[in-house]
């Protein structure tokens, strides 16, 4: 089993919602069937360690794929900031990172000696970390003001800012 035609969208949100496209292929000599894993690390190294990379998510894949033929899948990932799910990225507004996507990552769908083949990479992306920006864009208040005595004030906020959320 192999990753062909790894979609990464050039710029990745945090906070929001990424939709990461993908081919699985078989090019064993055999049907491909079973229940595994195809999961996906966030790292700023453009070499794969899984042991260094963030662990962003997987997805269970319970199917049968024929020999010389793919299946295409999608997985959706909301992630926090960028420096805050690796230290290795800088405390910046965008960053480079690599997404990495392996199938089969729990080897549950024996592959002999090709098991080793199921990684692939999206290449040099930019990591957008989705930050709120406020601004009070109107005020209301009454003409006059009594010492003692309370003063209704209302304001209207916009978020100017990339995050929807507020985090």
């Amino acid at each position: 089993l192999v990753i062909n035609n790894l979609q990464v969208p050039d710029s990745f949100y945090s906070h929001r919602n990424n939709t990461i496209r993908y081919s699985i292929a078989n090019n064993g000599p055999a049907t491909a069937s079973g229940i595994w894993l195809d999961s996906i690390w966030i790292s700023c190294n453009n070499v794969f360690n899984p042991a260094t990379a963030y662990f962003a998510g997987s997805k269970i894949q319970n199917r049968s794929i024929a020999s010389g033929t793919s299946v295409n899948d999608s997985i959706t990932l909301n992630t926090n900031f960028s420096y805050l799910i690796n230290s290795c990225f800088p405390v910046t507004d965008e960053s480079v990172f690599y997404l990495y996507i392996k199938t089969n990552s729990n080897n549950t769908v024996y592959e002999g000696v090709a098991g080793n083949n199921n990684t692939s990479s999206s290449g040099a992306k930019v990591f957008v970390n989705s930050h709120v920006d406020h601004i009070v864009i109107s005020v209301t208040a009454g003409d006059t003001a009594i010492v003692a005595r309370a003063y209704p004030v209302s304001w209207t906020v916009k978020n100017l800012g990339l995050n929807p959320g507020g985090d």
